[in-house]
């Protein structure tokens, strides 16, 4: 029975097994078509259309977020904004009341800046706007200007007014008066005006200035006629022929004293040369030198109109530019000096130096930077050679029988020992007589062929000073036999 019992249980078992195996072919069925859908769902998905469309709607669901958080902040400021707004109403109010008495001010203070510039003070009439005045008048205005009061600027008008009321404008009796004295401006409406006499009618400055510039324009016209007269008369009649034998004399003299130093050839293989050039920095209706010559050397009778003219304008502008120059270095103006010094030829020209060394074929200009070059003795052969030429060009000038005698105090001070002789061998080769003292100097060199000597003693605690005299012969120092 036990043994029934047991194999009716199998045969139950084989039963549910049957059904279990059923439902497992049905699931397994089912997991397959499942599979597929799966497969055909994740193919779909796979898709790059499909995982844009994917990312498309995280990103928007994202934003979605994002918005709904903005549109409670925005709720915030809503009501914020509201308040505001409120707020705003209010002082819109007040804004508007503010706003009328500013134009009110405004079209007051347009009124007095249009009956101001109606004055002439500042500008003359012309054809721009009210606003494009009031930016040039604000201009005008310096920044210490700014920084003053109404009353400091009346004081300080006022206070220059009385400084020079007393000088050359008192003969056009200036008064000051005020004017827009209005008793609701605090002051600040009030102007002082000066004002002239001219011609009998009271003038603001600008219209005196203006009338005074016009007068003076005039008289010019007539000093300007009259000058030109004096020029011809003067140039044409009396100086031109002057200034150009002076100038041809001058030019000479420069020529003489040129060949004269390049007669002197030094031990050093250097000669030297002078040249007299006209000035290059002319002014302004100024003539060069060559034209000026060429006119000044024309006999009056051949001069044209237009040449006077022209010579005429350039002294006067000569004139008028050493009278800018006086006036700004603070001299004192002499129109008698400054016709003096513009007539004076020598201001025309200036010198310079040239030097040829050994081997040159060109002359060279000496500049300082070359003369910086030069040795000891060379420097001091530059310095002596034109000042001991223009002293031997300048004795060529007088009798041969006059004797060409030159006197130098403290006698090549600064010179090399080594250079002192070819000094004295220059002063022997120019043919001079000369008396020289010096400290140390005896005046002993081969170079001098002949010399009297006087050495002045003094002793300590003397009231009196013993005179040596010696002789050079030329090789030798001795004895004077006259000691």
């Amino acid at each position: 029975m036990h043994l029934r019992s047991i194999e009716e249980i199998i045969e139950d078992k084989e039963v549910e097994k049957d059904g279990v195996d059923l439902d497992l072919q049905k699931i397994q069925h089912s997991i397959h078509e499942h599979n597929d859908t799966i497969r055909l769902c994740n193919e779909f998905l796979n898709a790059p259309e499909n995982i844009d469309r994917s990312k498309r709607v995280q990103e928007i669901n994202n934003a979605l977020d994002e918005l709904k958080d903005n549109i409670e902040k925005y709720k915030e400021n809503i009501i914020h904004c509201k308040t505001n707004l409120e707020r705003y109403n209010e002082a819109k109010t007040d804004l508007k009341t503010k706003l009328e008495n500013l134009i009110v001010d405004e079209t007051k203070l347009y009124n007095n800046f249009k009956e101001e510039l109606d004055q002439g003070f500042v500008f003359e009439h012309s054809n721009i706007s009210d606003k494009e005045y009031a930016e040039k008048s604000l201009k005008l205005i310096s920044d210490e200007a700014k920084n003053k009061s109404m009353a400091e600027i009346s004081d300080k008008l006022q206070n220059v007014f009385r400084q020079h009321s007393g000088t050359s404008i008192s003969d056009y009796r200036p008064i000051c008066k005020m004017i827009f004295t209005d008793s609701d401006s605090n002051g600040n409406r009030t102007r002082h005006v000066i004002e002239l006499t001219w011609s009998g009618v009271h003038v603001d400055p600008y219209t005196f200035e203006k009338e005074l510039k016009e007068t003076i324009e005039h008289d010019k016209m007539l000093i300007r006629q009259e000058e030109e007269d004096m020029f011809k008369n003067i140039l044409l009649n009396t100086i031109s022929k002057k200034l150009y034998r002076r100038i041809d004399m001058s030019r000479k003299w420069i020529s003489e004293m040129s060949e004269l130093m390049q007669e002197i050839n030094t031990s050093m293989d250097l000669t030297f040369s002078l040249s007299w050039m006209p000035r290059k920095d002319i002014g302004e209706n100024e003539l060069k030198f060559d034209e000026l010559n060429k006119l000044l050397s024309k006999d009056k009778n051949l001069i044209s109109i237009e040449d006077s003219k022209r010579m005429s304008e350039h002294f006067r502008s000569k004139i008028e530019n050493a009278r800018l120059s006086a006036e700004e270095a603070g001299v004192e103006i002499n129109y008698t000096e400054l016709v003096k010094n513009v007539m004076d030829y020598r201001n025309w020209f200036e010198f310079k130096m040239h030097y040829k060394g050994k081997g040159d074929t060109k002359s060279r200009e000496l500049t300082n930077s070359r003369f910086n070059t030069f040795s000891g003795g060379e420097r001091a052969m530059s310095l002596y050679i034109p000042l001991f030429a223009a002293v031997a060009a300048q004795y060529k000038k007088a009798k041969d029988t006059a004797p060409m005698i030159i006197a130098l105090d403290e006698a090549f001070a600064g010179v090399d020992e080594s250079n002192i002789s070819e000094m004295f061998g220059l002063l022997e080769k120019l043919g001079f007589g000369y008396i020289i003292n010096s400290q140390a100097l005896w005046g002993c060199y081969e170079t001098v062929p002949a010399l009297e000597i006087a050495e002045l003693c003094h002793e300590k605690d003397s009231d009196m000073v013993t005179v040596i005299l010696y002789e050079w012969n030329g090789k030798k120092k001795t004895f004077d036999d006259r000691n």
